[in-house]
Formats: C-alpha cells, sequence, structure tokens
C-alpha cells in the first residue's frame, strides 16, 4: 500500500501526545507521541510495543525534515485491517536540536563527545 507521505492520514483521535515528557537524568524535554491500535479502547487484550528515534517523522508531515512523514500509523492501520497484526502500540520519541553541528552522540554514549574511548573496550 503507497500513501502520500505529505499529508496526514492516520486517526488522530488514537493518538496520545505527551509535548513536554520530563527527562530529570539529561536535564531536557521531549515530545512524545503514542499511536494506539483502531480497537484499542473497545478490547482487553494486550499490544506489543515498537518504540522509535526520531518521532518528529513517524507521522505528522507538517513537522519532518523533508516534509513527508515515515507514514508509520497509516502503515500499522492497513496491517491491522488486513489481518497481518492483531495491532501495535507505537510510541515515537522526537529528537534534540542539533547543539553546534555535533548530533545527539551525548545521548547514545557514556563518554563525553569527542572523548577518548576507554581502554577496556
Amino acid at each position: 500500500m503507497i500513501f502520500d507521505a505529505r499529508v496526514k492520514t492516520y486517526d488522530p483521535d488514537r493518538m496520545v501526545l505527551l509535548p513536554t515528557f520530563d527527562m530529570p537524568q539529561l536535564k531536557r524535554q521531549r515530545c512524545i507521541r503514542v499511536y494506539l491500535p483502531a480497537d484499542y479502547y473497545s478490547s482487553t487484550k494486550r499490544y506489543p510495543v515498537i518504540y522509535m528515534h526520531d518521532g518528529q517523522n513517524v507521522f505528522e508531515p507538517n513537522l519532518c525534515i523533508a516534509g513527508m512523514s515515515w507514514q508509520a500509523g497509516e502503515h500499522l492501520d492497513h496491517m491491522q485491517q488486513q489481518g497481518k497484526t492483531d495491532g501495535i502500540i507505537l510510541v515515537a520519541i522526537d529528537n534534540s536540536p542539533l547543539k553546534n553541528g555535533l548530533g545527539r552522540s551525548d545521548e547514545y554514549s557514556p563518554w563525553p563527545f569527542g572523548g577518548v574511548i576507554p581502554d577496556r573496550l
């Protein structure tokens, strides 16, 4: 199935938005978007969860760098309609803005950016 990545076509009623999720250990906040399966509110079943980085690219074309989303909501809805899944919860956390062009290495590495990798590795 092909969707127009420039147009939002997922069901916004199933989107839970946490615009300022606090991460005190990292001294920062992020926006988190949670997309729920079509039958989430009418079912008691449990769902698998997928976590995605760069959450601003996952659903909203107007938030994406290239103006085209990854269409994750549309694809999950289509898979559930086709019976390829019983539903999946998708959690997408926004990335951080680039700092001095250094990207996000401080979020993924236990060492300071530009630091020396310890000998024990």
